[in-house]
């Protein structure tokens, strides 16, 4: 329950949201790229993305001077199967 209500947490800035969601439509992107599409300032969407990289929910990896972040796809399978199971045991809803 704790990991759930955190990932909710983490997701629930608008802005970090967004970015998140650019990553999973694009499979990787690189801070210019984001900054591109969401016109938020490179710093800020490098503290979002650090963020979402601690809560495991993005990875990094670096070519030549350019760091591009991707969804961590086993983590994302975790977390799916967590929350339904979550809506599984609770027929109280």
């Amino acid at each position: 329950m704790q990991e759930i209500t955190k990932l909710f947490k983490i997701l629930s800035d608008p802005n970090r949201l967004e970015i998140f969601k650019i990553i999973l439509q694009k499979k990787k992107s690189c801070v210019c790229d984001i900054a591109k599409i969401t016109k938020l300032k490179r710093n800020l969407i490098s503290h979002h993305l650090k963020t979402l990289e601690k809560a495991n929910l993005i990875k990094h990896s670096k070519v030549g001077r350019n760091v591009y972040y991707y969804i961590n796809e086993d983590y994302i399978t975790y977390i799916k199967n967590l929350i339904c199971n979550f809506f599984d045991n609770e027929k109280n809803f």
